[in-house]
């Protein structure tokens, strides 16, 4: 932008897009002192908002004293405060199970008991599991190395080559395992069959694509989630990040309704931004922190979701909050031969109407088109999902309530009030572990895409770390 920029007035740091990790930070610097302002993301027009519920996620993978806990204590946010009282988190013994003709898998949260009920299952093939397991915790400092670096180590002068430096190590370090593929990975532990297929189930659940999808860093990744202790987000997200809005706010930050006409640099300076109707606001640091897929191109998947409404009752009581079912009991699980079965909470608005007649639940279930289906021909897809569905809720026949379907459309891009040449950038360093971009005075900021159904401790960490690099700027 080559015209002349004046502001009326000057923030520490401007905040685009209402992300977990960004709203970290900007509490963080808020409490600090700083001046901050939160812009809302860019989404596209299209996007689709009319859903009948919106299904729970699972929250954060919390250890004794870890990264989640010491940020948001910092910030006033006592987690253990959160599960007694269940007001955002809430802990069942088991959050997901796998259906497989011969037997009903359980994911507990307690590792011990997983592994016991693995073991009823798969017989001897389970000590191959246990391996495997114990591979992914050796290996936890490897993938997550962040998470256990207690400061960032870099000066005014090298922060830029620091940063290069540790992305380069941590790339020399996974090469392997980011080229394996995690099928290769699993049946190099002895792992074949029934065993193979539990854990492309697992996979599924966490990328929406099976083990020959993905890499064998990426299943690393998926185990050590669920080493961890995943809680679930009673109130979904937003509650979580609405006592981090409260926080910033009662700190004197600012929340913008809209966003503004554009980003001014100056070479690579950012001097500010410019809104229609108000006064130009100058700025020292800008903070990229999108939520999902806004500033990503779309993979080509067509996902397809049907929303439908069951009495309470006639949910089997050792369910979990989600259920991966086939959709062709032969085949084994793959990208398009699986249904997620996830429940809504209970408080949701639908649930509130019907209290008077009874409780019911929204169940959503979501499966990924193969190349020759469309959404405008599934009511196969529909019949098949319903069978599944009484397969294992036998006593929902005639009793659900289909709601709606919906499918993503191709995805185009909003205009966007980010320069194209600094979203490209932003981009490029997008799979880093260690994702601050430094150029001139201003950070660009990427979080990795989180999986749909969880809500990561390293996003937290990662927030912190940006607040840290900032707090001790000169």
């Amino acid at each position: 932008m080559a015209k002349s920029f004046k502001s009326g007035s000057r923030v520490d740091a401007v905040i685009a897009g209402m992300g977990l990790s960004g709203l970290v930070a900007g509490a963080i610097l808020a409490r600090g002192g700083k001046k901050v302002i939160i812009l809302p993301e860019e989404v596209p027009s299209s996007v689709d908002s009319d859903l009948p519920f919106f299904p729970q996620k699972i929250g954060f993978g919390l250890e004794r004293d870890g990264a989640a806990d010491r940020i948001l204590n910092e910030l006033g946010i006592s987690i253990s405060l959160l599960k007694r009282t269940q007001e955002v988190f809430r802990k069942k013994p088991s959050f997901l199970q796998v259906i497989f003709p011969f037997y009903r898998f359980t994911l507990y949260h307690d590792r011990n008991e997983t592994f016991d009920d693995l073991k009823a299952g798969f017989g001897e093939r389970v000590h191959a599991i246990q391996t495997l397991l114990q591979k992914s915790d050796e290996l936890d400092p490897l993938i997550y190395p962040f998470l256990y670096d207690p400061s960032l180590r870099l000066d005014k002068k090298g922060e830029a080559m620091g940063q290069l430096i540790r992305w380069v190590a941590y790339r020399g370090k996974t090469f392997k395992l980011r080229n394996q593929k995690g099928s290769e990975f699993c049946k190099g532990f002895g792992l074949e069959e029934e065993p193979l297929d539990f854990f492309n189930a697992l996979s599924i659940f966490y990328f929406q694509q099976a083990l020959t999808q993905i890499s064998a860093l990426q299943f690393l990744q998926m185990l050590l989630h669920y080493k961890r202790e995943p809680l679930c987000l009673a109130g979904g997200v937003s509650g979580l990040k609405e006592m981090l809005l409260k926080v910033i706010k009662d700190n004197k930050g600012e929340v913008w309704p809209a966003s503004p006409d554009a980003l001014s640099f100056e070479r690579s300076h950012l001097r500010g931004m410019e809104v229609k109707g108000k006064e130009s606001v100058g700025c020292d640091v800008l903070i990229m922190n999108p939520e999902q897929d806004s500033l990503f191109e779309a993979e080509g998947r067509r996902v397809v979701n049907y929303y439908y409404l069951v009495p309470e009752e006639v949910i089997p009581s050792m369910m979990g909050d989600f259920i991966i079912l086939k959709r062709d009991p032969g085949l084994p699980y793959d990208e398009t031969n699986f249904l997620l079965v996830s429940l809504a909470v209970k408080e949701n608005k639908e649930s509130k109407e019907e209290k008077r007649e009874g409780v019911k639940r929204g169940v959503m279930v979501q499966s990924i088109l193969s190349g020759g289906e469309s959404h405008s021909s599934g009511e196969r897809l529909r019949k098949e999902i319903e069978a599944g569905l009484i397969g294992f809720m036998p006593f929902a026949e005639e009793r659900m309530e289909f709601c709606k379907t919906l499918s993503n459309e191709p995805k185009t891009e909003p205009e966007s009030y980010l320069p194209k040449e600094i979203v490209r950038k932003a981009r490029k360093i997008e799979d880093s572990p260690f994702p601050v971009f430094l150029l001139g005075k201003s950070v660009y900021y990427l979080p990795s895409d989180p999986a749909n159904f969880f809500v990561s401790p390293f996003l937290l960490k990662r927030g912190y770390e940006l607040s840290s690099m900032i707090k001790n700027r000169r």
